[in-house]
């Protein structure tokens, strides 16, 4: 009966789902927010980068499928609560240098850009950017190089990162977002905003103070995530929200 019962016992606990792996004591617990740990979205995936002084640990959120009970029956969706995988350990790098080398291995390959050859491609290449500046058409010419240039920003890099911008749906609010200032030539600064900003600065390997020409090129769709948690954002069906994408390219100039 005491080998029945404990064999019973055995089974149940083999039978029940196995609970996260625990850190080894002593061991710092990931996704905190702790000071030595910075937070990006990398291709629409959270990645989180930590300093450990002799060394920089890479993570990468990962999202189990499960079975998901929606409107239209249960569906294989990503499950709500990511956990934190380890994707590489760097010694003796620098924290920057890796956010860096992991945002340049996942840009988008390269979009060579042709000059517009006629007034019909020019006006659909072109779209207008707020607060541009347009010049009287003298003539037709100077009229569709005015177009064309207004998509296309130069200037020296004087600032890169994380800015605050004005929030246009709630007054007085503001929303954090990726930001790239260009000093212009007349000594105006330009400020452009976007997430694909990132992947153009890495693949053109740019720094702080070069000459650069910037082109926005389309918009895409990349899943939608929250900053601070890193969970993806779902609708009221529990459907994976999309948000629109820019893709930039950057060209150094001498």
């Amino acid at each position: 009966m005491a080998f029945i019962q404990r064999f019973l016992g055995a089974l149940q606990d083999a039978l029940q789902p196995r609970p996260a792996e625990t850190a080894p004591a002593g061991a710092q617990a990931v996704g905190t927010g702790a000071r030595n740990e910075v937070h990006i979205e990398i291709g629409g995936v959270p990645n989180l980068f930590r300093d450990e002084g002799e060394r920089i640990v890479h993570f990468i959120a990962v999202f189990d499928p499960r079975p998901t009970p929606t409107r239209f029956g249960q569906k294989l969706l990503p499950d709500p609560v990511p956990y934190w995988s380890v994707a590489g350990e760097h010694p003796g790098a620098e924290l920057s240098g890796v956010i860096a080398t992991a945002i340049r291995e996942h840009a988008p390959p390269a979009v060579r850009m042709e000059m517009p050859g006629g007034n019909g491609a020019a006006q659909s290449s072109h779209e207008a950017q707020p607060g541009a500046q347009r010049a009287p058409a003298a003539t037709p010419k100077v009229s569709e190089r005015r177009d064309h240039a207004s998509s296309v920003y130069r200037g020296t890099i004087a600032f890169w990162g994380e800015a605050e911008f004005p929030d246009r749906k709630r007054i007085g609010g503001t929303y954090t977002s990726f930001a790239l200032k260009l000093e212009t030539a007349t000594g105006a600064v330009e400020t452009l905003q976007g997430e694909g900003l990132k992947d153009a600065i890495a693949e053109a390997g740019c720094q702080l103070g070069d000459r650069v020409e910037v082109r926005r090129l389309k918009k895409v769709k990349v899943p939608a995530f929250h900053r601070k948690s890193g969970k993806p954002k779902l609708d009221d069906n529990g459907q994976q929200v999309l948000w629109d994408k820019w893709l930039w390219s950057i060209a150094r100039s001498h």
